[in-house]
């Protein structure tokens, strides 16, 4: 009758299927750090969870297009690479490295001085869609 695994065999059925695919969303979202704060991306955010992971690399696609992240941890810092449709708005939430220390920060080449909320030891950016490049070091900053 062409019917097989689910519909003859009770051993074959999965209850698994639903909970599954939270680690992929919680592993998006929390370490890797991207996700959506707008309707179907329109607005998004890059908050990466450094840890003593090397690196992480992820991403997904809704209706505006792909999104696409990564970090790397290295000696003197990290660098992240953010990938977004154009058409949104981003918000990058940066850990600082040294606790009470403002990072040195390198968007797409160029040094910015984000607004450092020291309460939470994260630096701000915000920025347009599209391919962008982060380093964030410690070191000498113009910033006051």
């Amino acid at each position: 009758d062409g019917k097989f695994g689910y519909y003859t065999n009770n051993a074959f059925t999965s209850h698994s299927h639903a909970w599954s695919s939270g680690p992929t969303s919680a592993l998006t979202e929390f370490v890797l750090g991207l996700r959506v704060t707008g309707l179907v991306g329109i607005s998004w955010q890059f908050a990466p969870q450094l840890s003593e992971l090397n690196k992480a690399v992820g991403g997904f696609t809704t209706k505006l297009g792909k999104f696409q992240a990564s970090w790397l941890n290295n000696v003197d810092g990290y660098a992240a690479n953010v990938s977004t449709p154009a058409v949104t708005q981003g918000e990058l939430i940066l850990p600082v490295l040294v606790k009470g220390d403002m990072p040195r920060v390198l968007l797409d080449g160029k040094a910015v001085c984000p607004p450092w909320y020291r309460g939470t030891d994260t630096v701000i950016v915000q920025t347009v869609g599209g391919n962008h490049t982060l380093e964030v070091s410690s070191g000498t900053t113009s910033c006051s």
